[in-house]
């Protein structure tokens, strides 16, 4: 008789909530599974609202909502209880949970994104430092393998959290195909609708917070501004701890020259990345850094912080530079913006090397992960229904 596949319940209550990396990241793992018809039954456990109508191509188990005042009602009662009801052979959780699963449970793979509120806990918010202190730990003690977006990352975890090196595993993410060099009419259109009108600029894209390090990318563009025509557009909500970036906007050779259009809808994204002169992304640490990538498939040539994973995700495909030297980051933006042979073969470079980012390769990965953990468990005992 042959054995049916195993099955896999993979815990997805991020898609209820807003936009992010985390619901891009089971998006585009769920879509690189469907490409490869995986040898195993897999179940999304999310919640009845809109985490549900998010999952397509796979059958879906409902229960309560997590939002964040439920959160300890999902984490320590709703998801056991939808464990137990599936009865899987593993659970993926997608997002890090310190719950405690009791014996008999089957083993668990966690995403652990980055440990960032645990490495630099001063750009984050005092309700966020608080619950990843509590839940990382935890969810690394509790997982039978880690699975995480790059090797900046899995030695932050090593380090910070103590967990083996062997038992983590880096499964790179995706770039959608969504994101490719617009056409002309698309560009003027957008432009456009923004405001932004004809004239050239440089993009930034991301959350107005310390981490991205916005106020010092306007300082340095502060300084280069007389010498080019140039605006500089920062596309992202407001976050907190905003008053450096005010405070820099404010500078009298700025006047006119810096457009903050807050957040910008996906289907916009890649037409406006396409359309700039040059991208910068100065974060001061970051698990992956999607923008970077975004940028390059766009066609745009791109400048990065020579922190966290960004060397590793841009590889020879862009200017680096210390986020916290202005001066660099200054000689650097006129460098890009001066010379059109610097632009056009890092425009070239980064072509080439968008290309291995795909989700198929990601969900190839954490196939792996999973026929690892399976082949060394085996059949667990049974929770109890």
């Amino acid at each position: 008789m042959t054995a049916s596949p195993p099955l896999v319940a993979l815990e997805a209550r991020a898609l209820s909530g807003p936009a992010g990396g985390v619901v891009r990241y089971i998006r585009g793992l769920l879509d690189g599974f469907t490409q490869l018809d995986p040898p195993l039954t897999l179940t999304v456990i999310c919640d009845h609202q809109r985490g549900q109508t998010a999952v397509r191509n796979f059958p879906s188990l409902a229960v309560p909502p997590a939002t964040p005042w439920l959160r300890p009602y999902w984490n320590l009662v709703a998801l056991p209880r939808a464990i137990r009801r599936l009865r899987p052979r593993l659970v993926h959780l997608t997002k890090p949970s310190g719950t405690p699963f009791r014996r008999g449970f089957p083993p668990v793979v966690t995403t652990i994104y980055d440990v960032i509120s645990l490495t630099h806990p001063r750009t984050q918010t005092v309700a966020q430092r608080t619950y990843w202190r509590l839940e990382l730990p935890a969810a690394a003690r509790h997982a039978t393998a880690i699975v995480t977006i790059s090797e900046a990352s899995k030695r932050a975890i090593v380090d910070t959290l103590g967990v083996p090196a062997d038992r983590i595993t880096v499964t790179t993410p995706g770039i959608e195909p969504t994101f490719a060099p617009a056409a002309p009419d698309a560009r003027a259109a957008l432009l456009a609708r923004l405001g932004l009108g004809a004239t050239p600029y440089v993009l930034t894209v991301g959350t107005i917070e310390p981490r991205k390090n916005v106020d010092r990318l306007l300082r340095a563009f502060a300084r280069v501004v007389g010498e080019f025509p140039h605006t500089l557009v920062i596309a992202g909500r407001w976050g907190w701890k905003t008053e450096r970036v005010v405070a820099a906007a404010r500078d009298p050779r700025l006047k006119d020259r810096v457009c903050f259009l807050g957040r910008v809808e996906s289907a916009d994204l890649p037409t406006l990345y396409g359309s700039a002169d040059a991208f910068a992304f100065l974060s001061q640490d970051e698990g992956f850094g999607f923008p970077p990538l975004e940028a390059m498939a766009c066609g745009t040539p791109v400048l990065v912080s020579a922190r966290g994973s960004l060397p590793e995700v841009v590889g020879p495909a862009a200017l680096l530079v210390d986020p916290e030297d202005e001066e660099e980051i200054t000689s650097a933006l006129r460098l890009l913006l001066a010379d059109q042979g610097v632009r056009t073969r890092l425009v070239e470079q980064g072509r080439a090397w968008i290309q291995q980012f795909t989700w198929e390769r990601t969900a190839r990965q954490t196939l792996e992960v999973y026929a690892r953990v399976l082949e060394h468990t085996g059949e667990p005992e049974r929770p109890a229904p």
